[in-house]
């Protein structure tokens, strides 16, 4: 099917849209799951008399793990509603409620999103913040972008 504009021009606002979207971006953090490693040298040293009835549970048992915590800064356009209100959002007409906000991110942060385990919240602002819902595709030309609504955990 024939287009209306050329691939140079497609190029030309795409290109355009991402000078937007690097000049109004702003750095979020995505922590997931931390991950949990047996410390070797105190898996030697476990008693483990308890499991079998013997004995009292060793609290020590926690010092056997390591936990390893798992995030990376991505950028993204962040929108709050206005007076943190009911509002609707105009990009895909959905209405959210009072204390959310939406972030808009590219590819890269949509894949750390969605794989690798469980989101377990998103900073900025020096603010936490939790998923809610599911995110939405919004393409411009052949350019994608990911909303998120996101909700302040208190």
């Amino acid at each position: 099917m024939a287009s209306l504009l050329s691939t140079t021009q497609i190029a030309g606002m795409t290109g355009t849209m991402k000078d937007h979207f690097d000049t109004f971006s702003r750095s979020i953090v995505v922590h997931k799951e931390s991950k949990k490693t047996i410390n070797a040298v105190a898996e030697a040293d476990v008693n483990l008399d308890f499991v079998y009835g013997y004995g009292e549970e060793q609290t020590e048992l926690q010092n056997n793990y390591e936990y390893t915590p798992v995030n990376a800064s991505f950028s993204a356009l962040i929108r709050y509603g206005k007076n943190q209100g009911e509002d609707v959002l105009p990009d895909v007409s959905i209405r959210f409620p009072e204390g959310v906000v939406v972030i808009k991110v590219e590819l890269d942060c949509y894949n750390y999103i969605k794989d690798g385990g469980k989101t377990e919240k998103i900073t900025f602002d020096d603010k936490h913040w939790k998923i809610i819902g599911a995110p939405r595709a919004k393409f411009y030309l052949s350019r994608p972008m990911y909303l998120f609504q996101i909700q302040e955990i208190v």
